[in-house]
């Protein structure tokens, strides 16, 4: 099992040979597959890798009171519109994790992945890994390791990636 202390020059292979076998499922891609189609298969090729950590889409929980969710609060300069100012539930595309833990050490990478197709900025994304890995002050979020953005094109390669990690967290 890799370790949560673990520099991402270590987890990175881990993720890439992930994202090797999905390159199978390039149909996915050339049908313009909603997103949480290709995130649940990449889920699937990353669990191998990352045996002792559980590999979870869309997870929204916090711990184990089924009450508490993640919730996305950024500082009032920089709230997206779609975010009340209470925090919304928000899903990250794809979680390692230790399920039913809250701590950071129990929470090694989120994921966010995107594809040519979709109209959704970037920027949406790049706000959520940021307060993911606990770059916003914020005390409600679990801090991630690492978060990392993808974005594919229509043959299932990788175009573009953006690595977040939080210097503190070294």
């Amino acid at each position: 099992m890799i370790s949560i202390h673990a520099p991402w020059t270590e987890v990175e292979p881990l993720v890439d040979q992930a994202l090797k076998e999905l390159r199978s499922d390039v149909l996915l891609f050339q049908l313009h597959a909603n997103e949480r189609s290709i995130t649940h298969r990449l889920a699937l090729y990353l669990e191998q890798p990352f045996l002792g950590w559980n590999v979870d889409c869309e997870y929204s929980r916090i711990g184990e009171d089924p009450s508490v969710y993640k919730k996305l609060v950024l500082p009032e300069d920089d709230r997206l519109t779609h975010f009340d100012a209470d925090g919304s539930r928000v899903y990250p595309d794809i979680v390692i994790h230790n399920r039913g833990h809250s701590t950071p050490n129990d929470n090694l990478l989120v994921i966010e992945v995107k594809t040519t197709w979709s109209q959704v900025s970037d920027q949406q994304d790049f706000r959520k890994l940021s307060a993911f890995i606990g770059v916003y002050p914020v005390d409600q979020l679990l801090q991630y390791r690492f978060g990392l953005f993808l974005r594919f094109g229509e043959d299932a390669a990788v175009i573009s990636r953006r690595l977040f990690e939080n210097e503190a967290r070294k």
